[in-house]
């Protein structure tokens, strides 16, 4: 929160009387940009200084400096005393977007995230390498990711017909990796690099709930057995080898720690989904302002970025690329779906086969 000593406020409100020299100027400022009426908290005949005094005032005591000083930025972009105190305050380096279509309490909270590009850039490199998409006999039945140097997490539901009753040896089963359309400004398809699952493939797993094929209001929530993923063991350590014949940088993996950072829910934040909708090749979603909500049980987390048939299995990344849950399922209800749903990452790294796995 930005707060501003004794004289940067007295500056700020200089400020707001040079670029906003009458009642009418002020009071239609912080109606369109701040959606505040001006007349709730100071009035027309007590004057321009004592109005700049109330607004600075009001902005100071709920946490709103910055939003009035980017807001009064953004209207007089040439006013000289508005620019100084941004600038004194450094806030000039911030890129504003139109306020009349954004709202700025928006922009300077937790709910806009300003990243860094070549971390994000470098994150979802690495993100690509990993994800994957589940094949049978050559065809996408879902997405998984690299866990450990030869270990995919997946859906319960994407390999449900080797599992049950008991698994099976999964001929013609595949985790295909690097298979997107090329960035050579054709749309050329990389057919990317398949690895068949090794034959002690199931490492772990855990069905999904009944209560998970129920649209709201559900008949209760599923128990920590029912988390619906696969953990499966490839027949080499394609996370141990190089990306690329010409690289000597390995593939890596998602760390999968049994001590996940808690996911949070207090605010919206920005959440990336790398997947293979449809069976086809890799794509990446993204919901700029997501409200996660868990169910009472903690153990389905329920998000709107947008998948397809396809995309279970998925890695759900926070905005600094972190790994906090499996997507698995949408809402049952066909006719007005509401939400998508995953698992909490944290949930599946606890389990005891999962743990002892996992490299150290």
């Amino acid at each position: 929160m930005l707060e501003l000593t004794g004289p940067q406020k007295k500056k700020l409100r200089e400020a707001l009387i040079v670029a906003f020299p009458t009642w009418n100027e002020l009071s239609r400022f912080t109606s369109d940009e701040l959606d505040l009426n001006l007349a709730e908290i100071t009035g027309d005949s007590q004057g321009l200084e004592t109005n700049a005094f109330d607004l600075v005032t009001w902005a100071a005591a709920r946490g709103n400096v910055a939003t009035l000083i980017v807001a009064a930025r953004n209207v007089r972009p040439h006013n000289a005393k508005v620019q100084a105190i941004a600038a004194a305050v450094e806030l000039t380096s911030v890129t504003v977007t139109d306020a009349r279509a954004v709202s700025f309490e928006k922009f300077v909270t937790d709910n806009v995230v300003l990243l860094d590009v070549e971390t994000w850039r470098v994150g979802q490199t690495h993100a690509e390498w990993r994800v994957c998409r589940i094949d049978d006999g050559g065809a996408g039945v879902g997405t998984g990711f690299l866990v450990g140097p030869d270990l995919v997490l997946t859906n319960f539901h994407v390999v449900q017909s080797l599992i049950a009753p008991v698994p099976s040896r999964a001929a013609g089963w595949t985790a295909r990796f690097d298979h997107k359309v090329s960035a050579d400004g054709a749309s050329t398809l990389a057919p990317g690099r398949s690895v068949a699952f090794a034959d002690d493939w199931c490492v772990d797993h855990a069905t999904f709930s009944v209560f998970d094929t129920q649209p709201d209001p559900k008949g209760g929530d599923p128990s920590n057995d029912e988390l619906d993923f696969a953990l499966i063991r490839l027949a080499e350590p394609i996370g141990a080898q190089p990306i690329s014949p010409k690289s000597e940088e390995e593939r890596g993996w998602v760390v999968l720690a049994q001590t996940q950072t808690p996911i949070a829910l207090a605010k919206k934040q920005m959440i990336a989904i790398l997947q293979h909708p449809s069976g086809g090749p890799m794509k990446l979603a993204m919901g700029m302002a997501e409200k996660l909500s868990l169910n009472a049980a903690g153990n389905r987390l329920r998000h709107g970025v947008p998948t397809e048939p396809g995309s279970s299995g998925s890695p759900l990344f926070d905005q600094e690329w972190n790994l906090i849950a499996l997507h698995h399922s949408g809402d049952p209800d066909d006719i007005k779906p509401e939400y998508n749903e995953a698992i909490p990452i944290a949930l599946i790294a606890a389990r005891p086969k999962v743990a002892a796995a996992l490299p150290e």
